[in-house]
């Protein structure tokens, strides 16, 4: 909790919130401040900059088709976003809707990603 710290002239507070490294909280009776925290979050959201733009990026985000992929050579499959998928040849690469299928087809999690 910060409530109103200061470093020489700055006010700790807004330039986080401006800078989109939190968000707002006011608890009476600290409220002398409220309408300008507010106003610098909602141009910060409005611009999509600090952790905002980290959640609209997810917000927008697609889902992949096949979200686990498996390994022909070592019969381990990953989450998509794993980094040995992007070390797979082609050619290896299985592709799964499910965790389910995956381990049906004889597949074993990798111990890295743990899908």
């Amino acid at each position: 909790m910060l409530a109103y710290t200061y470093f020489d002239d700055l006010f700790i507070y807004t330039w986080l919130v401006e800078n989109g490294y939190t968000q707002i909280m006011t608890i009476p009776p600290n409220v002398t401040y409220q309408d300008l925290l507010l106003e610098l979050q909602t141009k910060t959201r409005e611009e999509n900059r600090g952790l905002w733009a980290f959640n609209e990026a997810k917000a927008n985000q697609e889902k992949p088709q096949f979200p686990y992929i498996g390994n022909k050579n070592s019969k381990k499959f990953h989450h998509y976003f794993c980094g040995s998928v992007g070390n797979m040849k082609e050619k290896n690469k299985v592709f799964f809707l499910s965790r389910e299928d995956a381990i049906e087809a004889g597949y074993i999690p990798c111990k890295r990603c743990k899908p």
